[in-house]
């Protein structure tokens, strides 16, 4: 029975310690926390990436709860280097396909849809360091595969402006039909006051 007991622990030690960085795949993504933590935890298991050496069976462990098999490769194949049969990534600040240097804060906005999550902030141009772009936007795309959230795409600056410029468009239409229903709304009970005027008889004098 000692011997059962010190062998399962040692079982579980092991599998414990075999994919440090593995995660369950998210169902549910329903509130503006859960993504920013969601995506917080993809972008250190992308950094975790170049702390060590690895098999590619765990490289593609860390990353598949994060990310989709399209977004997984592009960034693998733009960013992991290999050497005696082993795997490691080597970061800078422009490397592509990483989550973006969110603040996580009340800048980075969320909209949350059926089965889509645009994420997105605006980056200023800094006053000056060794860094420097132009104020522009950064973000990214969630789609839901298999009943299963992923990071599907980079949004460019472009793409994020004409789906901001899209959403004010649909919200000027909502707003429009929305006072065209209150003028037929107002319309109408205009129009059954003065029939019931028409159909009350005149006062006698």
């Amino acid at each position: 029975m000692k011997k059962t007991m010190i062998s399962i622990f040692v079982l579980v030690l092991a599998l414990a310690f075999a994919h440090p960085s593995l995660a369950k795949e998210k169902e549910e993504l329903s509130t503006r926390g859960e993504v920013l933590q969601f995506l917080e935890d993809a972008f250190k298991a992308q950094v975790s990436l170049s702390e060590r050496y690895r098999e590619m069976e765990e490289v593609n462990s860390i990353l598949t709860p994060y990310f989709s098999n399209k977004y997984k490769d592009s960034f693998l194949e733009a960013n992991l280097v290999t050497e005696n049969g082993k795997f490691i990534t080597y970061g800078s600040d422009f490397a592509p396909y990483y989550i973006p240097f969110f603040q996580f804060s009340e800048k980075t906005e969320i909209d949350i849809q059926q089965d889509q999550i645009y994420v997105y902030e605006y980056f200023e141009a800094p006053e000056d360091g060794p860094l420097y772009y132009e104020d522009h936007y950064e973000g990214l795309l969630l789609e839901k595969t298999n009943d299963k959230w992923k990071v599907s795409s980079q949004l460019t600056n472009e793409e994020i402006v004409d789906y901001l410029k899209e959403e004010k468009e649909n919200d000027s239409k909502h707003q429009n039909g929305v006072l065209s229903l209150l003028n037929i709304n107002w319309g109408k009970e205009i129009f059954a006051e003065i029939q019931i005027s028409l159909s009350t008889p005149f006062a006698k004098y």
